[in-house]
């Protein structure tokens, strides 16, 4: 009977392993980078979100396949791998990609694995349930009722995974959308315990002291990563970088017939390079191309921009309705809950039968349940970035005590950044706001209220004259010309330390640097020198009266006329160089400048 019943158990994992996964088929894919996770003692640099005088940064290291995840690192063989990315990064996607194909058996060093599970850490809700099997592998199964697991089953797969850990994959997507959140203050339990939150369990699981042999696959924004203690941080870690060029036209072509007229358009000027970048994550391509379609013209160059036209342009409810779904989303960013159930929905007296345009079903209803006109149990937004938009939305309606605490207090906490840049934009940008105007909650004063509050936070973090943090160059590349005029008379330089901007940031930076000139001083640890960044630096140099840079040479130099990049360098006073590329190219980039007279400072960081 034992034998049966684990045979039984085994047949239904992969049952439930198709039926969340699904089948996948992704022929652009963005680019996947190992990450070194290294550690500096600049107090300056603050990328943990906290001030601290010895922080960690990523620097890339080199593209990786996702059949790659668990190849050996340093010479040893990761036990817990961690992609992180961005909002849209794909994050979801390319780890149900690692689960099929390991599943299939295409991972060579994941061969021995012979039970895959995948769990989306917001269904893990501890409802009573005090052990890590049953949380992650009993409750989630019984959503479905052909992989439910009887008593007999439950017993047999617990022993099962206790005595054969090492072929067990676990999959855990979405850390920074756990019930219980992962926060330094809050570290996991020793020793095993019966009454746990979800976070403790996962955390134990995560650093081998449960299933010490199994490998694990979390997925995450980066917010986490920094959250996490040293026994909770991955042994290997992967960035979601975007698409390439080729990867963009690929994609933006299988999602509309019109994406390589869309691509060409925002490629080949200067006058798209905001949105071209965005387009580069795979959900805001989605929600690009979508508006294209019906708008090719007027295209939006913000994050907040490109989420309110597709909002206005394919949701379409009541008043009483928007409000309903806002306050469907602000109650669960503040609650850290992304997967609702009808007892949440219940208490917020919100009937999700009315929503279906923006909810969907995030499990299989109850085997006993009739489905017939009725909704399933459990409910999700398409995408966590629809649920931060709406709760967004929602902010100009609370009352003022609430509005302030809001934006003083959850709104500067970790996990609300995009919720953050979207507020920006809609309250401080009048190209959101005016054709946004009807969907946002509350009267004209309470937007003017927000609006006030916001600016005062903004001045604040300019106070000193300098924009320091990469954070506040996102927030001021989502608020409109006027704002970003009245934040110039306080502010002569731009100081950013932080190491290995994305390649997103460093454009975001170009553009609020030329919306800001004259500068007294600029200056950034790294710029990559391609021909879209010397083209926008350009521009700026003309108008920074002493241009502080570091740049980053890469082998795509020989793609690009070097004249060009020299006209950077020899404006500069003050640079910082970090060579990534081969010998010939390292050759001729030191043996035309490093003797030049007007250089006062000059660093070479070393070949990776």
């Amino acid at each position: 009977m034992r034998l049966g019943a684990e045979i039984s158990f085994l047949a239904k994992t992969k049952l439930h392993l198709r039926n969340e996964v699904g089948e996948i088929e992704m022929p652009a894919r963005p680019t996947t980078m190992m990450i070194d996770m290294q550690t500096t003692n600049d107090a300056n640099f603050r990328e943990a979100g906290h001030n601290a005088s010895r922080t960690v940064f990523g620097r890339d290291v080199a593209p990786i396949s996702h059949v790659q995840f668990h190849d050996l690192v340093k010479g040893k063989a990761p036990r817990h791998v961690m992609i992180l990315g961005e909002a849209g990064a794909g994050k979801s996607t390319i780890s149900g990609m690692y689960c099929l194909s390991t599943a299939d058996g295409k991972v060579n060093t994941l061969r021995n694995v012979k039970l895959v599970h995948y769990v989306q850490a917001a269904r893990l809700h501890n409802l009573g349930i005090s052990n890590a099997f049953d949380i992650i592998f009993t409750e989630q199964m019984a959503h479905n009722s052909m992989t439910e697991l009887s008593v007999t089953e439950r017993e047999a797969g617990a022993s099962w995974v206790d005595d054969h850990s090492e072929k067990l994959l676990l999959v855990i997507d979405g850390l920074d959308q756990c019930l219980n959140t992962f926060a330094p203050h809050n570290p996991p339990r020793t020793t095993q315990q019966n009454d746990s939150k979800v976070n403790e369990i996962i955390s134990r699981v995560k650093s081998g002291i449960t299933w010490r042999g199994a490998r694990i696959l979390t997925t995450s924004r980066w917010n986490i990563y920094w959250n996490l203690t040293a026994d909770q941080k991955p042994d290997k870690v992967i960035g979601l970088r975007g698409f390439d060029d080729e990867n963009l036209r690929l994609a933006a072509s299988g999602q509309s017939h019109d994406g390589d007229k869309m691509i060409d358009q925002l490629l080949n000027t200067n006058t798209f390079l905001k949105l071209s970048n965005l387009c580069r994550n795979p959900m805001f391509l989605k929600y690009t191309t979508r508006i294209f379609q019906t708008n090719c013209e007027n295209l939006p160059d913000s994050i907040s921009g490109l989420m309110s036209a597709f909002f206005r342009n394919f949701f379409r409810l009541s008043s009483a309705k928007y409000d309903e779904i806002t306050r469907l989303a602000y109650n669960g960013m503040l609650d850290n809950v992304f997967v609702f159930s009808r007892r949440y929905l219940d208490n917020l007296e919100i009937n999700p039968n009315d929503l279906k345009d923006f909810l969907s079903a995030a499990a299989n209803p109850e085997k006993d349940q009739d489905t017939a006109n009725t909704f399933d149990d459990v409910f999700a937004f398409a995408h966590q970035t629809m649920q931060e938009f709406c709760c967004a939305l929602h902010i100009p309606s609370l009352g003022r005590p609430e509005m302030k605490k809001f934006l003083t207090n959850h709104l500067n906490q970790s996990g609300m950044e995009l919720t953050r840049q979207l507020l920006y934009g809609l309250i401080l940008n009048d190209k959101v706001t005016n054709p946004m105007r009807k969907y946002l909650a509350g009267p004209k004063s309470s937007i003017q209220a927000c609006r006030m509050m916001m600016l005062e936070q903004l001045l604040g973090m300019v106070e000193d004259g300098a924009i320091r943090e990469i954070q506040t160059v996102r927030l001021l590349s989502e608020c409109g010309d006027d704002i970003v005029r009245k934040i110039h008379r306080h502010v002569q330089r731009v100081t950013i330390t932080t190491r290995d901007l994305l390649n997103s940031d460093q454009i975001l930076l170009a553009s609020l640097m030329k919306r800001l000139s004259p500068l007294v001083t600029v200056f950034v640890w790294q710029i990559t020198l391609d021909p879209t960044m010397i083209s926008y630096v350009k521009d700026c140099l003309g108008v920074v009266d002493l241009f502080e840079a570091g740049y980053e040479v890469m082998d795509s130099v020989k793609e690009i006329h070097f004249a060009d990049a020299m006209t950077i360098i020899n404006q500069s006073k003050l640079f910082y160089v970090r060579l990534r590329c081969n010998d010939d190219v390292k050759h001729l980039f030191l043996s035309d400048w490093i003797q030049r007279p007007q250089v006062s400072h000059f660093t070479i960081f070393d070949v990776i």
